[in-house]
């Protein structure tokens, strides 16, 4: 701290923001669900950005007895990108007149996203049983398997297929016989997405303000830069 018999303190903020970014996605699922419970899933997923994009993805496919499917697929993609940056410069060195600075961005994105899919389903099942005596039969049977990844911590994509088979069967016999049963199913199912996103975000803001005042005590400093994370904006204070 030195004191001198006048001063002048000027500041000058130069801010200057460019957001750009590109995302492209594109994604291919082949799912094979069997009765043994074996599960092949080949995911490719290529998210690129510079930016925060938020992609939300749900597939739900449920397939039921008697050779009947039913797929119902379910897309939502949410894109929103929101920069907020506050600046805040106060210098008080006993001065009359504090000065306070705060500027405040903040841009919104509206996204066009165009997503076709197409899924193919096959059933067929093989089961065998063997009973011996008089008795009525009724087989219930419920698989259920799920599969869940995350990519990129943003991604969910959650496959479920419940299969349900009911025989009923009444056999009398008079001695050891063996009821043979054959049932046959097995489930196949292909899912595509081809999901293509670009979006571009380019904001250019550049804010100079300039003060100049007499304070009561004079301080000296070196110049100093402050560098945020998001929107890399530089601010440059220097006393003179």
């Amino acid at each position: 701290m030195a004191e001198r018999p006048g001063g002048i303190i000027r500041v000058t903020v130069i801010r200057t923001q460019t957001i750009t970014s590109t995302a492209r996605i594109k994604t291919t699922q082949i799912e094979t669900t069997q009765s043994n419970a074996r599960i092949k899933t080949t995911q490719t997923q290529t998210i690129q950005s510079n930016a925060r994009i938020k992609f939300i993805t749900s597939q739900t496919i449920q397939s039921n007895a008697r050779i009947k499917s039913t797929i119902t697929q379910t897309i939502q993609s949410n894109a929103t990108i929101i920069v907020i940056s506050t600046q805040t410069i106060q210098s008080n060195a006993r001065i009359k007149a504090p000065i306070t600075q705060t500027t405040q961005s903040t841009a919104r994105i509206k996204s066009t996203v165009t997503q076709t899919a197409t899924s193919t389903a096959r059933i067929k099942s093989t089961s065998e049983q063997t009973i011996s005596s008089d008795s009525r039969i009724k087989l219930a049977q419920t698989q259920t398997i799920q599969s869940s990844a995350r990519i990129f911590g943003a991604v969910i994509q959650t496959i479920q297929s419940n299969t349900r088979i009911e025989i009923t069967q009444e056999q009398q016999t008079t001695s050891n016989a063996r009821i043979k049963s054959s049932v046959s199913q097995s489930i196949l199912s292909v899912a595509r997405i081809f999901n293509t996103q670009i979006q571009t975000i380019q904001s250019n803001a550049k804010i100079a303000v300039s003060t100049t005042f007499r304070p009561i005590m004079y301080a000296e400093y070196d110049e100093f830069k402050i560098t945020t994370k998001h929107d890399k904006s530089k601010i440059t204070t220097k006393q003179t």
